[in-house]
């Protein structure tokens, strides 16, 4: 009899199994709550059914996961570039770092540019970056700057620091849009001047993530450019998203979809890379504030992202580099023993300094760790976050945030663990 029941188990197992694979999340949250939940009740009816038969473990798998990717954040020193025109006028301005990334050729481009993010470049040394794009390594020396500006002249939207570097290098040339361009990973190394420490790799140094941040009298970094969630209308941006199995594992040849909703309504389609990523180019004319869905969906699996939002400003007024809000974090620095817990605190002000109310801020940390986590601020423009450390070794946390339509970023707060 035993025996029987144990058979007879296993065989529903199997079929409930099948029902899992088979079940598809839709849109529709009530049918895909209700058919969960049905099969869900399925196999822990059996899991019970078979603990109490001491036939071992069930295990139940998840469904995949795909995730909005967001823009590397850069250190001063780090590796960036730029998509332009024959003539070196740029389309698209792109963060790179040191790991592979991947592009999509936005319209009116046909090169890609490589440089580096720094205010001052002439001063810099090391051995700068070797670069595959395509499988064809550049080699990009410390004082290049990623695109070429003159006041009333060309790129003179795109103004940052000294404008004293050598001349971008072109890595690619002869591009079509809708090519795919894959770059990095990268290796070398960059020094620039300063208390900011020894070379750092294409990540440039994190002790200082520069962002949309000023740099004393020598207006902005070229990241100013490359946040991704503020942009001027007419510019194109690059988008990305991952496919992950439950376990992490990437997701090649997955279809996923953009859904665009807001002031620049659109879906994008593309595939994931054997690395299980899905890149875009994305392109918003009206000025507004736009929300992007990623759908994933592999046949037997539907899956959709977390929404995030985009900013699109006037171009007038993006490139007048306007005065931005703030985001502040304290304690600036930490030294503690590793898998210690430390609070922060954030405030939040607006360009006029009142407080930036119920304001969403996303905190990441870079370096030894690597997380990030969302919070809100409150009727005072203020917010707590608790972290907890998980690896010894050095990281950075920076928050970035959504001003007045501007994107803004924060001191960086060095951690010693």
């Amino acid at each position: 009899m035993t025996s029987f029941l144990r058979r007879l188990i296993g065989t529903r197992l199997h079929w409930f199994r099948a029902i899992t694979f088979s079940v598809t999340a839709t849109r529709d949250a009530n049918p895909a709550t209700w058919h969960f939940r049905r099969v869900t009740s399925a196999i822990l009816w059996v899991a019970m059914a078979e603990c109490l038969m001491g036939c071992g473990n069930i295990a139940v798998p998840d469904l995949p996961t795909v995730t909005a990717l967001p823009q590397p954040l850069l250190g001063a020193g780090g590796l960036c570039g730029a998509f332009t025109d024959s003539e070196g006028n740029v389309v698209e301005a792109i963060a790179i770092g040191a790991a592979s990334r991947k592009y999509i050729v936005p319209p009116g481009a046909s090169q890609l540019q490589l440089g580096v993010d720094d205010d001052g470049l002439s001063n810099n040394s090391g051995t700068g970056f070797t670069v595959p794009v395509n499988g064809i390594f550049a080699l990009v020396p410390p004082t290049t700057t990623p695109w070429n500006w003159q006041s009333n002249g060309v790129n003179q939207n795109y103004r940052f620091g000294e404008n004293d570097g050598t001349p971008p290098v072109v890595a690619i040339n002869g591009l079509t849009p809708g090519d795919v361009v894959v770059v990095g990973p990268s290796m070398g190394s960059v020094s620039i001047t300063g208390s900011l420490g020894d070379a750092t790799n294409a990540d440039g140094a994190l002790s200082w993530i520069t962002g949309t941040r000023p740099y004393y009298n020598l207006g902005t970094f070229p990241t100013y450019y490359m946040t991704g969630i503020s942009n001027p209308a007419g510019e194109a941006v690059p988008l990305s998203a991952a496919v992950m199995n439950w376990n992490g594992t990437p997701l090649p040849n997955i279809l996923v979809t953009a859904h665009i909703t807001g002031a620049n309504v659109q879906d994008l389609t593309g595939v994931t890379d054997s690395t299980g990523v899905a890149a875009f180019t994305y392109l918003g004319s009206n000025p507004g504030t736009d929300n992007v869905i990623f759908e994933a969906n592999g046949g037997s699996f539907t899956s959709v992202s977390a929404a995030s939002s985009i900013s699109i400003v006037n171009a007038t007024q993006y490139w007048s580099v306007p005065e931005l809000g703030t985001l502040s974090i304290s304690p600036k620095s930490v030294s503690s023993s590793r898998g210690g817990t430390q609070k922060f605190t954030l405030q939040a002000q607006r360009a006029d300094g009142s407080p930036a109310l119920s304001l969403g801020v996303t905190l990441y940390i870079v370096g030894a760790d690597k997380l990030s986590a969302a919070v809100m601020t409150n009727s005072s423009g203020m917010a707590n976050y608790t972290y907890k450390n998980a690896h010894s070794g050095q990281s950075f946390l920076v928050a970035v945030a959504t001003i007045d339509g501007m994107a803004v970023y924060s001191n960086t707060v060095s951690m010693e663990w």
